[in-house]
């Protein structure tokens, strides 16, 4: 008994959001789904603004199943992080794992208001 094809629900292939593509051999990543830079080479951080402006747009397209592979600068890593926990309240990610040779999946959930203002008149 065949399972007619259109009955089966249609699912987006996710998409590795790669923070900061370099000179690095990302091939086993496609094995997940499509390659998306966020940024690319050698990124000047004295330019938070620029920098986030461009992690904003990019990321403005991603999907709450698709991964985010760090890679490059840490400050480019964490605004992509930042970005992706406010708008899914998760991040779902995918890193070289160097003990075991290969990538690995990893979730991180915050708590709901973990990016709720601090009240400067609170008592410690």
């Amino acid at each position: 008994m065949s399972t007619d094809p259109r009955s089966i629900p249609y699912q987006k292939p996710r998409r590795v959001f790669i923070t900061n593509m370099v000179n690095h051999d990302y091939t086993p990543l496609l094995k997940i789904g499509e390659l998306v830079p966020v940024t690319e080479g050698r990124q000047d951080i004295r330019y938070t603004d620029k920098i986030r402006a461009k992690i904003e747009q990019v990321l403005e397209t991603m999907n709450p199943d698709d991964l985010l592979c760090i890679s490059g600068h840490s400050l480019v890593a964490v605004e992509c992080s930042a970005i992706v926990q406010k708008k899914f309240g998760r991040v779902r990610y995918v890193f070289w794992e160097s003990f075991t040779n290969k990538y690995v999946e990893r979730d991180t959930q915050m708590p709901d208001d973990f990016f709720a203002e601090v009240d400067p008149n609170a008592q410690p």
